[in-house]
């Protein structure tokens, strides 16, 4: 490369830049404009609800500018450093070292590591005022380490130009999707109308099968329900997938959202019980802006056999977002095949190296999309539409997020 990957193209005069802990942050972070699913992530509320959780040391580097009478918040960067431990973060959706493992570089090599941005959510965006991203990109490039490696994880294509923009010698890899269902019908009836004829078989048949079962859905606040209940179905989904399944750290999780007045108001529990009245299934959600995001899914799987994973997951979700004019369902990353079926498309999801490990070199940088776009390719398969196809089998000839 040809200059430092950390150094910024554009420098924002007459900024500047403080270091606070994340729980000082100020509430002139709730004024910047958070749109969509990534906006919710970069909340002050969600942040500081999941401090702590992921083992790293946190902190917010604020950019401010001169005003009349005072100075203006202008852009937010959470910054969380792991130490120089490749267990750390664990999470395989945060540790660069698993996530581009295909540039066949050894863990140490990449530590120690500071993530910039989300680390709760994998959906991350620069956060800042409208026309603010150079104060941005200088607060972001203050505390982008000498040695080790620094991130800027799961952007979506026009947030990681955006950042590309500011560091254009910063490698884009691509990381994962999310899958986005996008309603553009004014009724759940006219949605099912323009599903693909096979995708409306699906689900009329999940409805019946539901319904033939006595199963029934209901929707509560958090606060109305039993947490106990849903820490226990969490831990079941979490066993049958292999994932971290400490019931303290769900416990947690739940008792800092009841603890937020703005996430508690945001947050809605969709519950399925089998026909003897028996708790089943529920999923967790937020609403932010026009978007229903899907969180937390706990099942019963010897319980839950009448599609009930389903209909907490999409149909029940469905219909609530068309009765409070919602016009987007966020599903998240991974399950594709799933929630495509279901009338979702996906979103790809890139990741800025703001720093990237010593030796790191643009063949790898090829390598390691060449590799996602196939993966990504091969797990998506028959649901994607012909451009959605072209568009990872591209990046997998070329390695580049641009052709």
């Amino acid at each position: 490369m040809s200059a430092p990957a950390y150094a910024p193209a554009h420098a924002a005069r007459n900024v500047d830049c403080t270091t606070v802990l994340l729980d000082d942050a100020p509430p002139q972070w709730d004024e910047l404009p958070l749109p969509g699913a990534p906006g919710f992530y970069s909340s002050r509320p969600w942040h500081q609800a999941n401090r702590a959780l992921s083992g790293a040391a946190e902190s917010v580097v604020l950019a401010w500018t001169a005003a009349p009478g005072g100075h203006r918040l202008q852009a937010v960067v959470p910054v969380s450093r792991y130490p120089d431990d490749p267990g750390k973060p664990a999470n395989a959706f945060l540790h660069p070292a698993r996530l581009f493992s295909a540039a066949g570089l050894p863990a140490p090599q990449w530590g120690p590591i500071t993530l910039l941005g989300t680390t709760a959510g994998y959906e991350t965006a620069p956060i800042c005022a409208s026309g603010q991203q150079a104060a941005w990109a200088r607060a972001a490039a203050q505390v982008i380490p000498a040695e080790g490696t620094a991130a800027m994880l799961h952007l979506d294509e026009p947030a990681a130009m955006a950042v590309h923009a500011h560091f254009p010698d910063a490698p884009l890899l691509l990381t994962s999707a999310r899958s986005v269902l996008t309603l553009t019908a004014a009724t759940v009836d006219e949605h099912h109308t323009q599903l693909p004829s096979r995708k409306r078989y699906l689900a009329h048949k999940e409805t019946a099968r539901l319904q033939e079962a006595g199963s029934a859905i209901t929707v509560k606040d958090l606060a109305d329900c039993d947490i106990n209940q849903l820490v226990e179905l969490q831990l079941l989904t979490q066993r049958r997938h292999n994932a971290p399944d400490d019931p303290a750290a769900f416990q947690t999780g739940f008792r800092r959202i009841l603890s937020s007045p703005r996430l508690l108001q945001a947050a809605r529990v969709f519950l399925a019980h089998d026909h003897h009245g028996e708790l089943v299934a529920y999923h967790l959600a937020f609403i932010h802006d026009d978007t229903l995001l899907v969180r937390n899914i706990g099942l019963d799987y010897e319980r839950a056999t009448h599609g009930e994973y389903f209909a907490v997951m999409v149909h029940a979700p469905l219909r609530y977002a068309f009765e409070h004019g919602l016009r987007k369902i966020d599903f998240g990353l991974e399950a594709f095949s799933q929630k495509l079926r279901r009338g979702a498309r996906p979103v790809l999801l890139w990741s800025a190296l703001l720093r990237p490990p010593a030796g790191w070199t643009p063949a790898h940088t090829i390598a390691c999309n060449r590799r996602r776009a196939t993966e990504l390719l091969t797990a998506m398969g028959a649901h994607l539409e012909p451009d959605e196809a072209e568009r990872l089998r591209t990046i997998g000839r070329t390695g580049l997020i641009t052709p």
